[in-house]
């Protein structure tokens, strides 16, 4: 990815495998992400032509419901813990809980 070169030299990088190893990173990122939430379709599917009720929907246990996709899909949970909070947030603000922005996106997939 980033190869190796002399302490001495000053001239950039070269680019030969990048552009193969980000495609190559980003088709394993996208078929891991696929098949975890193919594991998580339970969690969050309605059964076929039923809305979710009120007493359903009231019920959902938000830590119970992180607890299980950190389990069920780790790497998309990270993938998306990640995305919701930058280290210059982390900084700025280290109470931020980006658990509550990665299991709303998790709910849009719904």
């Amino acid at each position: 990815y980033k190869p190796p070169r002399s302490p001495n030299s000053r001239k950039g990088r070269p680019e030969a495998a990048r552009p193969v190893m980000e495609h190559f990173a980003l088709e394993c990122s996208r078929e891991i992400s696929e098949r975890e939430l193919e594991g998580l379709a339970d969690i969050f599917e309605s059964p076929f032509g039923n809305d979710i009720s009120e007493a359903e929907l009231t019920s959902l246990s938000f830590p119970q419901t992180v607890k299980l996709v950190k389990s069920k899909a780790p790497n998309l949970w990270e993938l998306l813990f990640r995305l919701a909070r930058t280290e210059g947030q982390q900084t700025r603000n280290p109470n931020k809980n980006p658990s509550n922005v990665s299991r709303t996106v998790l709910y849009q997939f719904r």
